[in-house]
This record gives structure tokens, C-alpha cells and sequence, in this order.
């Protein structure tokens, strides 16, 4: 067995070792007029339109005044545009410009090229184990980084849920009050009449904290709709979504459910992807705009 500090060390070496392949100790990246930090902002803002630039604060784990110079950087340059936000003048969209997505696409194809050059070499196998051992370093390293424990249901969790609802929608995708009343019914109706053992409400905690929901919620004879989804920012990016997914799907199959819907939007890019890694497909979608801001509507299914 390894002892503590016979891993650290051995940790550290790796890191040292990664970061020197991958040039990231240069100030700039991939020979380009952007900082790593830089780049992560530009990609950030252009996940979404309307976006601001407290909630990418949030989410990359910034500085306010550091990030408000890397705006003002972006705006003299075209990268980026700035407009009132709808419905609070107050506050302020930030959008991605052509010309900041045209730079995006040229970091991309860099990085693409730095990466392939960096395999180009190693048989094929050897690649699949590569590829293997990053997917269990990042497991085994983000649970005890983040670790987390997933609950059932507690009264009151429905306040939590439908707040953080309310505010996060409004904040990354601008949904209005309409969405936020919607989900405020749902989320009591489900909390109320819960059937034990076919319903549940899941909550994930560090240190006593809720950092999301998911929810299982009867629709009929053996099909049931995965609802009320949602991470916290500084939950994002451990793994934790595909994780809370797999927990409610577990509870679905103990249940008898056969079949499982869900009804989403299109600009939860990262959700999407977890629903499809989970299994789900995409079956419907419709655009409309009763939730505040113009929105494709999608359905997902799966087999259970």
C-alpha cells in the first residue's frame, strides 16, 4: 500500500510533469494574444447568449475586478458586446461577437493540433488506456476533492429547490417569473403528495450544504418524468450531474418504471450531454417563448 507521503510526492511529480507537456506554464497559450484565464472567459460567454458577468464570476471562480478588466479587454478588441438586460436595465447581457467567436475557433483548432501531435505516436492501445486512466484519475480525484452525499427528500427542501430555480434561470438563461411560478407549483405539488417509494426528491450535500436537486415524479402506470435538475455553480465540473442522474435512475428501475421522460431546453448544453451520456434521446422539440425569452423546447426519452 502507498503511504501518504510517497502519493504526494508522486502527485505533485505527475502535475509538474503534465503541466510541462502541455506548455501551460507559458503566460500565453497556444500562441495566441489570450491568457488561459482569458480564454476561459471567452468560452464561458459564449455558451450563452445574455449571459453576466457576476454569474460567470460565479461559475469560474473569479475575481470581480480582475474579471471586469478582462471584460473591458474584450470589448475594446470586438470579442464581446454588452446591452441592457431584458427585463432589469440595472443589469448587463454580455454576448460573443463574430469576431470573438472566430478567435474561440482558433484556440480550439490550436488546441486540437497541440493535442494530436501529442498522441500522434502512441499506438492505439496505448491511447485507450490514456484515455482509461484520465477518466479514473478524474473520478478518484473529484470525489475526494468534492466529496458529496446524495439524500432523499427532507421537509423544506422545496423551498431551496424552487429558489435556486428561480434564481439561477433568471441568471444564466434569463427565464422569467412565468418559468419560475411553473416550477413553484411542480415542485410543491410533487413535495406534497409524494409517493413513497415511486417519487423522490434527491438533494446533493457537502458539508450539510445542498449544492442541487433532481427529482423522480409518477406520470403514469410505469412511466415517470425526471424533473427539477439542477448544480450549483461551484458544483459543476466533478461530476457530479452524471452522478445525481445515475442516482434517479436507479430509483426509477427500483421503482418498476419501464419508461422515463424529461422536457428540457436547448441552451443546457451540459445538461443535454448528461442526458444523452445517461441514455436519454432526444424525441420532440418546438420553440417558443412563454418562459420570458425565446426557447427550443425539447422532450427526451428513455427505456428503463
Amino acid at each position: 500500500m502507498t503511504d501518504q507521503p510517497q502519493a504526494i510526492a508522486q502527485i505533485r511529480s505527475f502535475n509538474r510533469f503534465y503541466t510541462h507537456v502541455l506548455g501551460l506554464l507559458d503566460r500565453r497559450i497556444l500562441d495566441s494574444a489570450f491568457s488561459l484565464t482569458e480564454a476561459r472567459v471567452l468560452l464561458e460567454i459564449s455558451k450563452k447568449d445574455g449571459c453576466q458577468a457576476h454569474g460567470v464570476a460565479t461559475r469560474l471562480g473569479l475575481d470581480r475586478s480582475y474579471l471586469s478588466r478582462i471584460l473591458k479587454r474584450f470589448e475594446s478588441l470586438g470579442l464581446i458586446g454588452k446591452s441592457a438586460a431584458a427585463g432589469d436595465g440595472r443589469f448587463v447581457d454580455l454576448r460573443i461577437t463574430d469576431a470573438g467567436r472566430e478567435a474561440l475557433d482558433q484556440l480550439s483548432g490550436r488546441s486540437d493540433t497541440q493535442v494530436a501531435s501529442l498522441i500522434r505516436g502512441l499506438p492505439a492501445e496505448d491511447v485507450a488506456e490514456v484515455l482509461s486512466a484520465m477518466a479514473l484519475i478524474r473520478e478518484k480525484l473529484s470525489q475526494a476533492a468534492f466529496p458529496v452525499t446524495i439524500r432523499g427528500y427532507r421537509p423544506g427542501d422545496e423551498e431551496y429547490v424552487i429558489r435556486r430555480h428561480r434564481e439561477l434561470y433568471l441568471e444564466e438563461y434569463g427565464l422569467s417569473g412565468v418559468f419560475a411560478d411553473y416550477v413553484d407549483r411542480g415542485v410543491r405539488q410533487l413535495a406534497g403528495r409524494m409517493t413513497p417509494g415511486r417519487e423522490c426528491i434527491l438533494i446533493p450535500e457537502v458539508d450539510g450544504r445542498p449544492m442541487g436537486s433532481i427529482a423522480i415524479a409518477e406520470y403514469g402506470g410505469r412511466t415517470a418524468q425526471l424533473r427539477y435538475f439542477l448544480l450549483e455553480p461551484e458544483a459543476r465540473g466533478y461530476g457530479l450531474g452524471l452522478r445525481l442522474v445515475a442516482s434517479a435512475l436507479d430509483f426509477a428501475r427500483q421503482a418498476g418504471y419501464t419508461d422515463l421522460f424529461l422536457e428540457t431546453i436547448s441552451a443546457l448544453t451540459t445538461a443535454r450531454a448528461i442526458y444523452a451520456r445517461a441514455g436519454f434521446r432526444l424525441v420532440h422539440s418546438e420553440s417558443h417563448a412563454k418562459w420570458g425569452v425565446p426557447v427550443e423546447e425539447e422532450r427526451w426519452e428513455m427505456t428503463l
